[in-house]
């Protein structure tokens, strides 16, 4: 008898290189897609831009998933916002007031000390707060108050933008692989 044998085995091999790649190549082209959108949103969202938090904005990829995000400390209160404005659990009551001065020596904002007990100092009316920015202030610091920002989603935004383009890039990803 003659025959030949056509193996599954190398059939299932290929494509499995094939799917691999395809869904890298696809992790990829999503991920920078959505991190190029939330550095452009980042940016155009913030009221002054310097351009660090766009810029820190990454993506990390690994073998079945992509992150987008910026290493900041403060990216996450710009994100999910501060104070009355937060979309969750904040570190300062809601309705509170806070003041910060600027620190002269590293031109960093530094939020006021209550000198006796060494705290943030809260304030639990926007006149308190006016008050003691008032007081600060004639002597001679650079004080304001605040009770806090609204969220500024850049990344849920982009990825909720670009969301509706995965079948178009998957579709990409697939003929590259071919």
């Amino acid at each position: 008898m003659l025959e030949i044998k056509i193996d599954a085995n190398n059939v299932i091999q290929g494509l499995d290189k094939v799917s691999n790649e395809v869904v890298s190549n696809f992790l990829t082209k999503a991920g920078l897609a959505v991190e190029a959108l939330a550095k452009e949103k980042c940016y155009t969202m913030m009221a002054n831009p310097t351009g660090a938090l766009s810029q820190s904005i990454n993506t990390i990829q690994d073998e079945n998933s992509v992150s987008i995000g910026s290493g900041l400390d403060y990216a996450l209160y710009v994100h999910e916002g501060t104070g009355i404005g937060a979309k969750g659990q904040t570190s300062r009551p809601k309705g509170t007031y806070w003041v910060y001065v600027k620190d002269l020596s590293s031109d960093a904002i530094a939020s006021y000390k209550d000198s006796h007990s060494g705290q943030s100092k809260i304030y639990w009316s926007e006149a308190e707060a006016k008050r003691a920015v008032a007081y600060l202030k004639s002597k001679g610091l650079n004080a304001f108050y605040t009770n806090g920002q609204m969220p500024k989603p850049f990344l849920t935004s982009a990825l909720q933008e670009v969301e509706p383009q995965f079948e178009a890039i998957f579709a990409q990803a697939l003929k590259e692989a071919i």
